[in-house]
């Protein structure tokens, strides 16, 4: 992925995001203070990969604060509301990210109406998987729900980080393991008959 981006820097289909419509009175600090949080607790989101003698080098900051965008688009008229938020929301997801140099997570609020307010979060594929996309939207809706009533954080600290999981992996296959887990599948399925070749593969989202 962090080759693909150097030879294309436009790339900007390793971008997760999920956009929300949120009803009912808004709470702008809670949600910076929250998403702040969020990136506190979770050092692969202060992570950028800058080059250094040709590689790629993770580099975790020591503290970030991704301060949230925020737009007025309460003049647009209602009945073009909905394609111009789409419109917002589908240039700020095929913006590219800096990973050399910058923040691998953005977020962005379009103030809509008083009580109606869209959000989006943006988090490059190579500080998260799908897995850990979900559990950081859940970490900063419980914190922004906490702290929109004036509670602090009701989340525990993370005992283990991205990169514990990496570094574990990395010890595993230089351990020989890999090697082998795959002599001893290789046996085990060693009589199973191929796929054919115009098996029916599924669309994979």
């Amino acid at each position: 992925m962090w080759l693909i981006q150097q030879v294309d820097p436009a790339t900007y289909y390793f971008n997760h995001s999920h956009a929300f419509l949120l009803r009912g009175q808004f709470d702008m600090a809670a949600m910076q203070k929250a998403i702040d949080e969020v990136v506190r607790r979770n050092e692969n989101l202060r992570t950028c990969f800058p080059e250094i003698e040709g590689k790629p080098q993770a580099r975790v900051l020591p503290e970030l604060r991704i301060p949230v965008e925020v737009e007025d688009i309460s003049a647009v008229p209602a009945a073009t509301r909905q394609e111009y938020i789409l419109s917002l929301v589908n240039a700020e997801i095929s913006r590219p990210f800096d990973l050399l140099n910058r923040p691998l997570l953005r977020a962005n609020v379009y103030r809509v109406s008083q009580d109606e307010h869209a959000l989006i979060f943006i988090v490059h594929h190579l500080v998260t998987d799908f897995i850990s996309y979900s559990l950081v939207e859940k970490e900063v809706f419980a914190l922004y729900s906490a702290f929109s009533r004036g509670l602090p954080s009701p989340l525990p600290e993370v005992p283990v980080q991205y990169g514990d999981f990496a570094l574990w992996l990395d010890d595993w296959m230089k351990s020989g393991a890999s090697e082998r887990q795959t002599e001893y599948w290789m046996k085990r399925l060693a009589e199973v008959p191929l796929l054919g070749r115009r098996a029916n593969v599924s669309h994979w989202r």
